[in-house]
């Protein structure tokens, strides 16, 4: 788990075992207010898992800008930036957020970052490398009397594509209301002549962090014989999602945590000789 402070410093807090969890600092920012935070499950296949963090800055010349680095784990509490993302004269007023969703459909998260401006979505298009999918305005902004709380997305019509929704509150309104705007995406992740086949995959969990009920997404190659089970950080099996056999396609379980404490859990999938895990986080 990391976390930033105004003045770019980023700590990462560790499950040590017995000595239970020791903050580490990795890195001090070239940015202020690293407030923007989240993990993503290996966006560029190279095996390693990502940690994105950032935040904004003031300056005199483009009005200010907001700076993200992503970090991947070299050796036991080593981390190295492997790439940044700049977005100049982006200086937020308000509180921002970040987090993956597969937006395009093609079995892979895309990093999204909500600031007061807006949504922008980054895409993987190789190692270490990520290029601008899509933006969409915070129309709360042109709008005096809203300030935005920040954003995110989900499938709310389970057509099988999330939409992304943004919330403001309204200012010196007496009955404190807030205004929620949904959009439909419509991102395609290519043109094929052929229908795309279907691969195995085990997505983030949503929502993370929970409390207790999360749901966890999985597709299958083909006919197979799946399990999802979930460990706690010591490497103990805490419960079973799935145990069976399933034909070809995608799939949602809950993974219900009622009985379980607060902390950071891996939840892990095997289907022939597919083999991924998750991590996620309980908040109670």
């Amino acid at each position: 788990m990391a976390a930033g402070d105004p003045s770019g410093i980023i700590y990462m807090y560790e499950y040590d075992g017995a000595e239970g969890y020791n903050l580490h600092i990795i890195d001090t920012l070239d940015v202020n207010n690293a407030f923007l935070t989240t993990y993503s499950p290996d966006l560029d296949g190279n095996g390693k898992s990502e940690l994105w963090i950032g935040g904004d800055s003031y300056g005199s010349v483009t009005g200010g800008y907001t700076r993200i680095y992503m970090f991947e784990a070299e050796a036991d509490n080593e981390y190295e930036a492997k790439f940044c993302i700049d977005i100049l004269g982006l200086f937020s007023w308000s509180a921002g957020n970040m987090w993956t969703d597969d937006l395009d459909n093609d079995g892979t998260d895309e990093l999204l970052l909500s600031v007061d401006a807006g949504v922008f979505a980054f895409k993987c298009v190789g190692e270490s490398d990520y290029e601008l999918l899509l933006a969409i305005p915070n129309p709360t902004v042109t709008d005096g009397n809203l300030w935005p709380d920040g954003a995110n997305s989900y499938d709310l019509d389970s057509d099988g594509k999330s939409e992304i929704y943004i919330s403001g509150q309204v200012h010196g309104d007496r009955y404190g209301r807030s205004r929620t705007i949904i959009y439909k995406t419509d991102i395609v992740s290519g043109v094929d002549e052929e229908p795309v086949e279907q691969k195995f995959n085990l997505f983030q969990n949503y929502p993370n962090p929970f409390n207790p009920i999360t749901e966890v997404r999985y597709a299958l190659q083909d006919r197979s014989f799946v399990n999802i089970k979930v460990y706690n950080l010591l490497g103990e099996e805490v419960m079973t999602l799935i145990s069976e056999e399933q034909s070809g396609g995608e799939y949602k379980v809950d993974f219900n945590a009622k009985d379980l404490s607060s902390g950071i859990y891996i939840i892990n999938m095997n289907a022939g000789n597919y083999n991924k895990s998750i991590k996620t986080m309980l908040l109670k």
